[in-house]
Order: structure tokens, then sequence, then C-alpha cells
């Protein structure tokens, strides 16, 4: 949310849209060719990129796209990139905001976005566990901890299908940028360390690659582990409260926005926003099961609740609750 309130307050300063103002004051100075501030451009400029996610069942399968033409304020993300592009933007951080003599950033602005502004209490990576900082804070865009007694500065891109990471220490002059076209692919964290470990500091001593992989190895294992718990819980023999017509209809979450929910050949479809859409089969009572959307390939279990009047009113999906419309229920 801050980044689309950064791409608004941007248009009101400047009276540019954000992918203007990055393309012109940004992107140019940097050299930065083939980057593009609106991910649907791609489309137009080619070689690019496939996205792939590992699916618990099918294996390695390709993802959607995620392409917006970001004509709305969307400024939280899909700036598509390439090594070469990303490896200016580096020079210009390890340089204070300096690039080819050129100052785009005054000294004392590129401090104030590297300066620690909130204090981090929980974890926010599970590679915390492997590297144990002392502490951990975040600044303008950056997350920030302390590495073998230096700060770090990083932070992760993860895009249906697409990864990235960065990371900086700006006391040694030395950055790091990893690309990678496949679902969280971890392996970026062991990589960034693995640079650092090399080029800051002469140490090839720790096996990045065995620590990173077996973390997430049974991190998947306890995924797997809740799938079968979930499925084992299932009730079988049961069925929905009332029929399938009555669940549809528009419902509202505060931030998350609308959900229409329709029947399409005997199923309840979902629409979140015109943006992702689930169909679904009935698992019990009155919980349905999605099928593997193609931007994220997860089933996700849709609960419905009633109100005392026997009405649908709400459903839970996500760990939040969205609410129907009354307005139907009036009609």
């Amino acid at each position: 949310m801050i980044y689309i309130i950064a791409g608004e307050l941007i248009k009101a300063v400047s009276g540019q849209h954000w992918t203007t103002f990055v393309e012109d004051h940004i992107f140019k100075p940097l050299e930065m060719n083939r980057t593009q501030a609106a991910s649907i451009n791609i489309l137009q400029v080619g070689n690019y990129t496939t996205p792939y996610f590992n699916d618990a069942d099918a294996g390695i399968a390709k993802a959607e796209y995620t392409l917006r033409d970001q004509t709305a304020a969307r400024a939280n993300g899909e700036i598509w990139s390439s090594i070469s592009d990303m490896s200016n933007y580096l020079k210009f951080l390890v340089n204070d905001g300096v690039y080819n003599g050129d100052t785009l950033i005054q000294s004392n602005t590129f401090k104030y976005l590297f300066k620690p502004h909130a204090i981090i209490s929980q974890k926010i990576y599970p590679t915390q566990q492997l590297v144990q900082p002392n502490w951990m804070t975040c600044g303008l865009g950056w997350f920030q901890q302390d590495y073998r007694g230096n700060k770090l500065d990083f932070h992760t891109g993860s895009i249906s299908g697409q990864i990235a990471i960065a990371g900086v220490l700006h006391k040694h002059d030395m950055a790091v940028y990893v690309f990678a076209n496949l679902d969280h692919a971890e392996l970026r964290h062991a990589i960034m360390y693995k640079a650092i470990d090399l080029y800051v500091f002469d140490d090839d001593n720790r096996d990045w690659h065995q620590e990173v992989f077996k973390l997430y190895a049974d991190l998947k294992d306890k995924s797997i582990k809740a799938i079968k718990k979930r499925d084992e819980e299932r009730v079988l023999g049961t069925n929905p409260s009332l029929a399938l017509e009555e669940y549809t209809g528009t419902y509202r979450h505060g931030m998350a926005g609308t959900v229409y929910v329709s029947v399409v050949e005997g199923q309840l479809h979902l629409d979140f926003n015109h943006y992702r859409t689930y169909q679904t089969e009935h698992w019990h009572f009155d919980t349905f099961i999605t099928d593997k959307n193609p931007k994220d390939r997860r089933q996700r279990l849709i609960s419905f609740n009633l109100n005392q009047a026997g009405n649908i009113s709400e459903f839970i999906a996500f760990g939040e609750r969205f609410i129907k419309n009354e307005e139907k229920e009036k009609n």
C-alpha cells in the first residue's frame, strides 16, 4: 500500500504518472534501456523470460504472466529489467546516488533512504534462522540487518513465477542482484550470502546452498503434512446448507477489494477484483475448495457463513472476511 501511495504522490508533485517519472529520472540517466516500468510493455520489447512454478503435483509447470497496464496507481512492483540494466542500478546504489559522475539523488536524500525508520521484531524471512541477525530494521523500501558485523540492506521480489533479491553492503561498496524465473526459488538467498562471503570476506567455508536447501525442504515437508492433515479432516457425505445460487453475489473487504461469486457450469466461481479467479468444488458443509489458479497454483478453502436468518452473510478466504453486499438480500 505504501508503494501505491508513493506512486500517487509522484503524480501529485511532478504531474507525471509514476511510470513516466521513473523512466525519465531513473532509467534514462542510468542507461537502463531494456527496463520497463509498465510490465505489459515487455510483450512489445521481446526477449523475456517465461515464469514457472514447482507444483507439488505437476512438477515444473508454466505460470501465467502477471501483466498490468498499471494505469492506476499500482506502483507496487512488476518492473521488468535485465541483469545488465540492474548492474547499472547497483553501481548507482554503491556510489551513493551518483552514476557516471552525475548526481541523481542528493547525498542527504540518499542516506535517508537507507536510514532505519522502523524496528522489525518478527521474522520476515526463514533464512533469518540461518543468519541469526542481532537486529532487523526497515528503511524506505529496504529491509536491514546485521551480517558479519556489517549493515546489510536487502529486499526480495516475488511475482507469480518470477523472483529476485537485491543486497547492498554500503560500507564495502558491494551489491548483489539475483534473478530467477521459478516461483520462490529460495536459492536466491544462498547466492546473495555466498557472494558477500566471497567478495567481501574472501571466505568460501560456508555451504549456503545446502543450508538453504535443507531449510526450505523442511518447510515444504511441513506444507505437505498440512495438506495431508486438511484432507484427513474433511467430513465426507455432507452437502451445502443452501442451493448454490444462494451463495452468489458481491462480497467486499475494506482492503482486499471486491469478489464476485457466481455459478458457472454447476460450480461456484469466485472473481477477485477481475484479477484472479477460482473455480470451486464442494469440500464439506459450507466450505468449498478452489482449483489451482495459474497465478499461484495453490488450492484454498473458502468457508461461507450464515446469519441468523439462514442467509449467506460472508465468506472467509486468505484469513480475511469478505462481507456480502446487503443490497442483494434487500432485493
